[in-house]
C-alpha cells in the first residue's frame, strides 16, 4: 500500500474508469494551481487515448470495480460514471492549455462530450428528487461524492450543478442515521472521506454540518478504538470490517475536503465562515488526531 507501490500490472485491481477519472482530475488539479504542465508534452499522446477511452466508455460504465471494490463490481454505476464524466471536462480544460496544430477543436469536442453525457446522465438516472446508484435501478441511492470534484477545480460544468447537487443533499439527509449517511441503499455503512466530500458539496453550512457532524460523533462515540477508521457503520459507529482492516489509511485526509476548497477556491461566493463551521473546521483536525 501507499507509498510503497510494489504491485505489478497483474497484481492490480482492475478499474479503468476509476483511474483514468484520478489521473486527469488530479492533472487538472496541478494545472489550476499553476505548475507548468509542459511535462506532460511527451506523455499526451497516451494522455488522448486515454480521453478517447472515456469517451468510448461514457455515460454507461461497464461492469467493472470502482474504488468501493468491497462492494463488488456493477454496471451502469452513476457515481463512477459522474467522476467519468467530470474527469472529461477536466481533460477538456487541460487540452485547452496545452495546444498544438489541430487539437483545439478536439479539446471542445471532448468539453462537448463531457456536457453530452451529463444531460444522459441527468435524464435517465434521476429518478423523481435523487439520483439511482445505477441506470435502470430504480428506487435505489447512492452518494454521488465523485461530483464534489466539479466544485472542488472550479468547472463550470459538465453537469447542471443547481438542478442536481442540492437535490441530492437533501435527499441524503433523509437517509441520514446517527452516525451518518449511508453510502448507499444497500448497506448501513459509509466511508468516511465519501461523506466529507458530500458534505463539501453542500452550499449551506446548516446542510454541511448536517452531514459533517456525524463523522466527529462516530469517532467520539465508538468503542472500537484504533487509529482512525475509513469505513464505519452509521447505526452503530463501529468499525465495518473489524479493528484490522480500514484503519490509519491515508484516504481519512478527506475530511479536508471543505478546507481545501476555501483555501483554493479564492474568490470563492460561499457564505463567510460561521463560529458553527469553524468548530467543524477545527473538528476536522480533532478527528485526524484521535
Amino acid at each position: 500500500s501507499y507509498p510503497i507501490a510494489d504491485h505489478n500490472t497483474s497484481q492490480q485491481e482492475p478499474m479503468p474508469m476509476e483511474n483514468t477519472g484520478n489521473m486527469f482530475l488530479m492533472l487538472f488539479g496541478l494545472s489550476r494551481q499553476g505548475v507548468d504542465m509542459s511535462f506532460l508534452k511527451p506523455y499526451w499522446p497516451m494522455l488522448t487515448t486515454w480521453a478517447d477511452y472515456l469517451q468510448q466508455s461514457l455515460p454507461f460504465p461497464a461492469d467493472q470495480l470502482c474504488t468501493d471494490d468491497f462492494t463488488g463490481r456493477l454496471a451502469n454505476n452513476t457515481n463512477l460514471a459522474a467522476k467519468g464524466i467530470v474527469a472529461l471536462e477536466a481533460f477538456a480544460e487541460l487540452c485547452k492549455t496545452m495546444p498544438s496544430k489541430g487539437d483545439e477543436s478536439k479539446c471542445e469536442g471532448y468539453r462537448t462530450a463531457a456536457r453530452d453525457f451529463a444531460a444522459t446522465w441527468k435524464k435517465l438516472g434521476w429518478d423523481g428528487d435523487h439520483s439511482n446508484i445505477a441506470f435502470g435501478h430504480s428506487d435505489t441511492y447512492s452518494i454521488k461524492y465523485n461530483m464534489v470534484w466539479q466544485k472542488s477545480l472550479e468547472l463550470d460544468g459538465p453537469f447542471d450543478w443547481e438542478a442536481i447537487v442540492p437535490a441530492e443533499i437533501a435527499y441524503y439527509k433523509t437517509k441520514a442515521n446517527k452516525y451518518g449517511v449511508p453510502m448507499d441503499y444497500r448497506h448501513t455503512y459509509v466511508k468516511l472521506d465519501w461523506l466529507s466530500w458530500a458534505a463539501a458539496m453542500a452550499e449551506k453550512e446548516s446542510d454541511f454540518e448536517s452531514l459533517f457532524e456525524p463523522i466527529y460523533q462516530q469517532a467520539e462515540d465508538t468503542t472500537c478504538r484504533v487509529p482512525l477508521t475509513d469505513l464505519f457503520d452509521t447505526v452503530t459507529a463501529q468499525c465495518a470490517y473489524g479493528q484490522k482492516a480500514f484503519v490509519a489509511r491515508p484516504v481519512v485526509g478527506g475530511v479536508y475536503m471543505k478546507m481545501l476548497m476555501k483555501e483554493t477556491v479564492k474568490s470563492s461566493t460561499l457564505p463567510p465562515t460561521s463560529t458553527s463551521s469553524s468548530t467543524l473546521t477545527s473538528k476536522s483536525i480533532n478527528i485526524i488526531s484521535v
